[in-house]
């Protein structure tokens, strides 16, 4: 699984309606569930694109933002938005954003 994040929460804010994204990448053949602690108690949700879509495996996506957590079906990949409550007022300066993960293999067989 790869989660990869962005968010205008440090310096000017680019999108008024959007606080942040999440975007998971699950190449397995089974659904996953990744901690991200560094977004615990944020609001994601499926993007509207995905939530209204024809595609009912992504729709299974789930956000725990108590835990951390992000579950994403098999061959799946997910864009979770985070809303921006207040129309957005970022501080002047550059766009914040972090490493939160990085794949994980499973361990390969003996040939």
């Amino acid at each position: 699984m790869i989660v990869m994040a962005i968010d205008d929460l440090l310096g000017d804010d680019v999108d008024p309606a959007h606080e942040g994204a999440l975007v998971v990448f699950n190449a397995s053949g089974a659904a996953v569930t990744e901690t991200v602690d560094a977004f615990a108690g944020r609001d994601f949700e499926l993007s509207a694109v995905q939530a209204d879509g024809a595609d009912p495996v992504v729709k299974a996506t789930q956000w725990d933002a108590g835990a951390g957590t992000v579950t994403v079906p098999a061959r799946t990949v997910a864009v979770l938005v985070e809303l921006q409550e207040d129309g957005g007022s970022g501080e002047p300066g550059s766009l914040g954003s972090r490493v939160l993960s990085r794949a994980r293999r499973p361990p390969r067989s003996p040939p």
